[in-house]
Protein backbone atom coordinates (compact mmCIF):
# COMPACT_ATOMS: atom_id res chain seq x y z
CA UNK A 1 0.00 0.00 0.00
CA UNK A 2 1.21 3.23 -0.96
CA UNK A 3 2.24 5.88 1.64
CA UNK A 4 -0.18 8.32 0.62
CA UNK A 5 -3.19 5.54 1.30
CA UNK A 6 -1.74 4.55 4.51
CA UNK A 7 -2.14 8.24 5.74
CA UNK A 8 -6.10 8.21 4.17
CA UNK A 9 -6.47 5.51 6.21
CA UNK A 10 -5.05 6.30 9.38
CA UNK A 11 -6.89 10.02 8.68
CA UNK A 12 -10.49 7.92 8.20
CA UNK A 13 -9.52 5.65 11.27
CA UNK A 14 -8.61 8.42 13.87
CA UNK A 15 -11.92 10.10 12.53
CA UNK A 16 -13.99 7.28 13.64
CA UNK A 17 -12.12 7.39 16.98
CA UNK A 18 -12.81 11.46 17.68
CA UNK A 19 -16.36 10.73 16.72
CA UNK A 20 -16.71 8.04 19.70
CA UNK A 21 -15.89 10.68 22.00
CA UNK A 22 -15.38 9.32 25.63
CA UNK A 23 -15.85 5.78 23.84
CA UNK A 24 -19.15 3.68 23.59
CA UNK A 25 -19.12 3.56 27.37
CA UNK A 26 -19.42 7.04 27.57
CA UNK A 27 -22.25 7.15 24.98
CA UNK A 28 -24.46 4.32 26.51
CA UNK A 29 -23.81 6.61 29.49
CA UNK A 30 -25.40 9.51 27.32
CA UNK A 31 -28.48 7.49 26.23
CA UNK A 32 -29.36 6.02 29.83
CA UNK A 33 -30.04 9.01 31.17
CA UNK A 34 -31.95 9.70 28.45
CA UNK A 35 -29.74 12.36 26.64
CA UNK A 36 -27.92 11.81 22.86
CA UNK A 37 -24.14 12.84 22.47
CA UNK A 38 -23.42 16.53 20.81
CA UNK A 39 -22.67 15.26 17.46
CA UNK A 40 -26.34 13.08 17.44
CA UNK A 41 -27.99 16.75 18.73
CA UNK A 42 -25.97 18.50 15.84
CA UNK A 43 -27.20 15.82 13.22
CA UNK A 44 -31.00 16.01 13.97
CA UNK A 45 -30.52 19.74 13.87
CA UNK A 46 -28.87 19.76 10.58
CA UNK A 47 -29.23 18.79 7.06
CA UNK A 48 -27.68 15.20 6.34
CA UNK A 49 -23.99 15.68 5.56
CA UNK A 50 -23.75 19.46 6.06
CA UNK A 51 -22.04 20.39 9.22
CA UNK A 52 -18.30 20.34 8.70
CA UNK A 53 -16.37 19.71 11.95
CA UNK A 54 -13.62 21.87 12.85
CA UNK A 55 -10.53 20.71 15.23
CA UNK A 56 -12.01 17.26 15.84
CA UNK A 57 -8.53 15.84 17.08
CA UNK A 58 -8.02 18.76 19.85
CA UNK A 59 -7.41 17.28 23.21
CA UNK A 60 -7.23 19.27 26.44
CA UNK A 61 -4.75 20.79 28.41
CA UNK A 62 -6.15 20.53 32.09
CA UNK A 63 -4.33 18.23 34.48
CA UNK A 64 -6.70 18.94 37.62
CA UNK A 65 -8.83 16.59 39.14
CA UNK A 66 -6.95 13.35 37.24
CA UNK A 67 -7.42 14.92 34.08
CA UNK A 68 -4.27 14.34 32.80
CA UNK A 69 -4.37 10.32 33.07
CA UNK A 70 -7.84 10.91 30.47
CA UNK A 71 -7.54 12.09 27.24
CA UNK A 72 -10.07 11.71 23.88
CA UNK A 73 -9.20 13.34 20.42
CA UNK A 74 -12.11 15.81 20.45
CA UNK A 75 -12.96 15.79 24.09
CA UNK A 76 -13.74 19.75 24.36
CA UNK A 77 -16.77 21.57 22.17
CA UNK A 78 -17.94 20.26 18.73
CA UNK A 79 -17.49 23.58 16.62
CA UNK A 80 -18.54 23.49 13.06
CA UNK A 81 -20.51 24.59 10.90
CA UNK A 82 -23.53 23.39 8.95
Amino acid sequence: MSNQLEKIKELIDRRATARLGGGEKAITKQHEKGKYTARERIAMLLDEGSFEEMDMFVEHRCTNFGMEKKHYPGDGVVTGCG
